[in-house]
């Protein structure tokens, strides 16, 4: 039996037929026979619920298959010298401005979780949070990107040349002109090198890549040697190598994450929210109209969104500092133990969230 102030009261039997029911908003008695009878011996009645546990055991068996493989795999592959690197050219000037949006942006994204955790609650509960973050995190980190696009380039050798391929610029810089490659010491806006030429200056543009080693192997193809500098620096760059050979381009990218993987999830939190607070899926719609029906339906987005961003920042701090760690003992295992956590935390966020959801869903009846 379902019995709400504001929603839709009924008398419902085992097979799900409605015996009695009454409009959204009506105040009525509701009688009905219901009979009481064992049920029938389907496979769930007689092993209990057995289909889910036995899909996420099968599930994470295949999970721990593929990744062993590609450990094997990892382990035994020489690196390969790429002939095209994705870089971007900065000036100094460029550089800062692009890192301080970022740092901008996760700034607003720890304070917004602060006020969050101490004050609202763990959900956005109004438009005016929802501009708060689309200026503090949403606006710096669409800016960065946006800079990032323009001074996006194609590195790679055509003969004794370094040529660097925009999309309204083409740059040659002979490789015998380069002396050295330093990876920068603050990884802002992300990790990169400076050029230090032969003649002893620093080269005006600096190159944000995310594979640092693989621009380095790419010019020591050429017969020249030309060395990364700096203890730490290296260090710096085996890390932002490790984080790019390990990443999946569909699965990591930023719009699957938090746009698409929570607009699901919020949609079934939301199914739940209407059905509890007005009656039926469409019970705001119908109570309120549209406008109201799509904005609470954006909060939740939001929320989830949020969340997610929230537990892939916990997720990002652990897996950089084991893999930190195992660069610091200077193992021969660091990117065989990057791309195993890696996959933990894909299955921790990909299958641990909606696991989460599925428990508070049963939990709340």
């Amino acid at each position: 039996m379902r019995v709400t102030t504001n929603g839709f009261s009924a008398i419902i039997d085992d097979t799900g037929e409605v015996l009695a029911n009454t409009a959204i908003g009506d105040q009525a008695v509701l009688t009905a026979f219901v009979s009481a009878r064992d049920p029938l011996p389907t496979l769930m009645v007689r092993w209990g619920d057995w289909v889910g546990r036995a899909g996420a055991a099968f599930l994470l068996a295949l999970a721990a298959l593929t990744a062993w493989q590609a450990l094997r795999r990892r382990a035994g592959a020489a690196p390969q010298v790429e002939t095209v690197v994705e870089v971007m050219m900065l000036t100094p000037l460029w550089r800062a401005l692009t890192g301080a949006l970022r740092l901008c942006a996760g700034v607003g994204l720890l304070w917004l979780a602060y006020d969050m955790l101490t004050r609202i609650g763990l959900q956005i509960q109004s438009l005016s949070q929802l501009w708060l973050f689309a200026a503090a995190v949403l606006a710096p980190a669409v800016a960065a990107w946006a800079i990032e696009r323009a001074y996006a380039a194609q590195a790679r050798i055509e003969g004794p040349l370094l040529v660097l391929d925009q999309r309204r610029r083409r740059i040659e810089l002979p490789v015998a002109s380069i002396a050295a490659l330093r990876p920068w010491r603050i990884p802002l806006p992300g990790s990169g090198v400076d050029v230090r030429l032969a003649a002893g200056p620093w080269w005006r543009w600096s190159l944000a890549a995310t594979r640092p080693q693989a621009l380095q192997r790419m010019l020591a193809a050429t017969g020249l040697s030309i060395r990364l500098e700096g203890g730490f620096a290296n260090a710096l760059a085996d890390l932002a190598q490790t984080r790019a050979d390990a990443r999946r381009r569909r699965l990591d990218h930023p719009l699957v994450k938090f746009a698409l993987f929570a607009l699901l999830l919020a949609l079934v939190a939301f199914r739940l929210h209407q059905i509890i607070a007005f009656g039926g899926v469409f019970g705001e719609y119908y109570s309120y109209g549209l406008a109201a029906y799509l904005t609470g339906l954006l909060i939740w987005w939001a929320s989830w969104s949020i969340g997610l961003m929230l537990f892939a920042a916990v997720l990002r701090v652990v897996i950089e500092t084991v893999v930190v760690l195992a660069i610091a003992m200077r193992s021969t295992h660091a990117a065989a133990v990057r791309d195993a956590l890696e996959w933990l935390g894909r299955l921790a966020f990909y299958l641990g969230v909606p696991a989460w959801l599925a428990m508070r869903l049963l939990a709340t009846g």
